[in-house]
């Protein structure tokens, strides 16, 4: 019993749905009304203030032809549709079929509705599914933007666009232009489905995925996005671009390349500050300056970049766990920053410089780079310098001083100026670098001279304290001045290694220090023998 009401159900639903009939078009008023039949039995012609009514639209023109039986209609001049007052759609020339409400306008033909304007040479409107379409070149207008193209499909129902081929959104900022885009003429919006364009004064956008809220100016970009700044270039998987406030940020694979600068910045996640001129990276953030030869890397947690106020100096500030990486050098420090027009970087909280078989470290380290030849020029390590270089597997060559200074050559260490509480230990070594002993000096200050990575001659400015001992003479425990870290373990080769994390380390330099400090000053004289058959080499020259 229940399935046989079902099916009488859907038969009788089925037989009411057969029944139903097209409305017939209702001819409404005339000045001149008659047949021809030269044109068809059935024509009958129309002229002057015609009018007629169909679905609940009203449709006027200057004159038509009007085939009653089979329920459709031409119109021509100043034809009208007046859609309930909330459609209208003007054309020189309309063919109408009642049975399927299908209707094809030729001839200037504008569509207006509460939202926007229409206009194109032909216009194909569906009114059984509110479809307007448009096959060669149209134009749509509102209250903020026109928009361009050659083919395109507007649903009046949700007032969506659809364009398929050079399609250009024009307004007082941007132009855009896809060759797939869909616009909602409320909320104004755009979304893009194939490589796209928008350009303004401030910038340019390029995406292959996305979409831009017009009213709000907020956007989001995906595939193959990228935002050019005149000089910059920020491009990821996403972009996210507020024009209103200049804000945008990025998320996955992120590249921004300064080409004026010759900076590339990497990250997983950034923010750029486009009125300020300024950028925060984060998660894998990497700066790369470019140099001719080989550039430097420079990794930390946060990397922000700033433009400097009433300059064109950029800033660049590092926070956490920091590492830089060149070929001929690498560091580490916890914070860092770069003034790229003076070509200073500062590095600070326990930084630390490899630099061939040297370690540099002091509370402050500054490295100043040549911005003309791009090559190391000069280095600062303020307060509690300490330089350590590898001698031999067991034995360090050190130099140690208040404030240590440096001069770079061909991105070789060549002179340090060692400035306040001068302290060096080192082992001597003749042209055919066999050691002759062991030089352990204390001085205000000292001059000294490094010939590939090693040191050459030394030469102290006031008040030596100077000692040659034989190897032999001194205790392993007597070899390491005060505050000796060998920590090469932290080093790193290759510039992927700049990504590893490094395991937490506490330094404690009084605990560090093995053996009494003036161990050196209690040795016995060096053996005559030794010096004299190396007395070409003057390893230790008092300024005095």
């Amino acid at each position: 019993m229940k399935y046989l009401f079902l099916f009488i159900s859907l038969l009788l639903a089925t037989s009411t749905f057969a029944q139903q009939k097209p409305q017939k078009i209702k001819y409404r008023h005339a000045d001149e009304h008659k047949f021809d039949s030269r044109i068809d039995a059935e024509a009958q012609m129309m002229v002057g203030n015609v009018e007629f009514e169909h679905g609940g639209s009203i449709l006027t023109c200057d004159s038509a032809v009007f085939y009653q039986g089979k329920n459709i209609m031409r119109a021509y001049g100043n034809v009208e549709i007046n859609q309930a007052d909330t459609l209208h759609m003007y054309s020189e020339y309309l063919e109408y079929d009642g049975n399927t409400k299908l209707s094809v306008a030729h001839g200037k033909v504008k569509l207006i509705d509460s939202k926007m304007t229409l206009k194109s040479d032909t216009i194909h409107f569906d009114r059984n599914k509110q479809i307007a379409y448009y096959p060669a070149f149209g134009e749509i207008k509102d209250d903020e933007n026109l928009l361009t193209s050659i083919v395109g499909t507007y649903y009046t129902t949700n007032k969506k666009f659809v364009f398929t081929s050079n399609v250009t959104v024009t307004n007082d900022k941007y132009i855009m232009k896809s060759n797939h885009l869909v616009y909602y003429t409320d909320p104004k919006t755009v979304y893009f489905y194939g490589p796209s364009t928008i350009t303004s004064e401030t910038n340019y956008i390029y995406c292959e995925n996305g979409f831009y809220d017009t009213k709000n100016e907020i956007s989001y970009f995906k595939k193959n996005a990228f935002i050019n700044y005149g000089t910059q270039t920020l491009r990821g998987d996403s972009l996210y671009y507020n024009r209103n406030t200049g804000f945008g940020s990025a998320s996955k694979s992120i590249v921004m390349n300064d080409t004026t600068k010759d900076i590339i910045i990497k990250g997983e996640y950034a923010e750029y500050f486009e009125k300020s001129d300024s950028t925060f990276v984060t998660d894998r953030a990497l700066a790369i300056n470019v140099m001719k030869q080989d550039s430097v890397f420079i990794h930390g947690d946060t990397l922000m970049m700033t433009i400097i106020p009433n300059t064109q100096n950029r800033l660049m500030r590092v926070f956490h766990n920091v590492k830089i990486f060149k070929p001929d050098m690498q560091g580490k420090c916890d914070s860092l920053t770069y003034n790229e027009l003076e070509g200073e970087m500062k590095m600070l909280y326990d930084p630390i410089l490899w630099s061939g078989k040297n370690q540099l470290t002091s509370d402050t380290i500054i490295v100043t780079t040549n911005t003309i030849t791009q090559k190391l020029d000069s280095l600062k390590l303020l307060k509690n310098g300490f330089i350590i270089s590898n001698d031999t597997i067991e034995n360090y060559n050190q130099i140690k001083g208040k404030d240590i200074y440096g001069k770079f050559k061909n991105d070789e260490l060549s002179t340090i100026n060692v400035v306040g509480n001068s302290e060096t230990f080192y082992y001597a070594r003749n042209e055919k670098k066999e050691l002759i002993g062991i030089n352990k000096a204390v001085s205000s200050s000292m001059l000294i001279k490094l010939k590939d990575n090693e040191i050459n001659e030394i030469s102290f400015i006031q008040e030596p304290e100077a000692e040659l001992s034989p190897d032999e003479t001194i205790p392993e425990n007597a070899r390491k001045l005060k505050g000796f870290i060998w920590r090469s373990d932290e080093r790193f080769g290759e510039k992927e290694d700049i990504f590893r994390k490094s395991p937490l380390k506490v330094y404690n330099k009084d605990e560090d220090f093995v053996g009494p400090k003036n161990e050196l000053k209690k040795s016995t004289s060096p053996d005559k023998k030794i010096l004299k058959k190396n007395k070409k080499l003057k390893p230790i020259k008092s300024a005095n």
